[in-house]
């Protein structure tokens, strides 16, 4: 069975394991290295939803501009340290990478004409489990952008952790962990109740 097929398959699911959302960012991920060998423009355009595949496949992530690209963001923010909106600002910075990451993710199914039940009803427990892969998988800097970190604090890497469930309640939610080099731990809450 080919890549297209078998994505096809798994995205016109009714429900999808964490197995199978993984296996879908695996095939995203070999389709979109097939893309970066013939035309890396346009490759280029859907650099959060490779972060996303990387993300979901790896046990860190340490070679990813976009991912870099989050990290700078993030410190640029906590070096801002006069800013009363810093943990505004880094929620505006992960909330803007979940929007490009599903942003980019309905691009490529609707250019490949992929069923799109993931991006409709099926969004809300599919992006649950995208979180769930990703859960304290540390994504840092790449080396290239070290020297553009700014201020005295420096985000050495973050992470998305699960907070919860509080008392009287099943819900729990979803933070990014942001480690800096003077070894504090900072977290901001990213999603809304899942």
């Amino acid at each position: 069975m080919d890549r297209p097929l078998k994505l096809s398959t798994l995205l016109d699911k009714d429900s999808l394991s964490e197995s199978e959302v993984v296996h879908i960012f695996a095939l995203i991920r070999k389709e979109l290295e097939a893309i970066k060998d013939t035309n890396t423009i346009e490759f280029q355009k859907f650099d959060h939803l490779k972060l996303i595949c990387d993300w979901t496949l790896h046990i860190e992530i340490n070679r990813s501009l976009a991912g870099s690209s989050l990290v700078i963001e993030i410190n640029r923010a906590l070096a801002d340290i006069e800013s009363t909106h810093i943990k505004d600002t880094i929620e505006d910075t992960s909330r803007s990478l979940f929007s490009k990451f599903r942003n980019q993710l309905e691009k490529y199914i609707n250019q490949n004409s992929l069923p799109t039940k993931i991006l409709t009803v099926g969004w809300k427990s599919f992006f649950k489990e995208v979180l769930e892969i990703i859960l304290d998988v540390p994504v840092s800097l790449v080396q290239s952008h070290r020297n553009q970190a700014q201020g005295q604090i420096w985000t050495e890497a973050i992470t998305i952790t699960k907070i919860g469930p509080r008392p009287k309640s099943p819900v729990r939610f979803y933070h990014l962990r942001i480690f800096t080099n003077d070894s504090k731990t900072i977290e901001v809450p990213i999603t809304p109740d899942i």
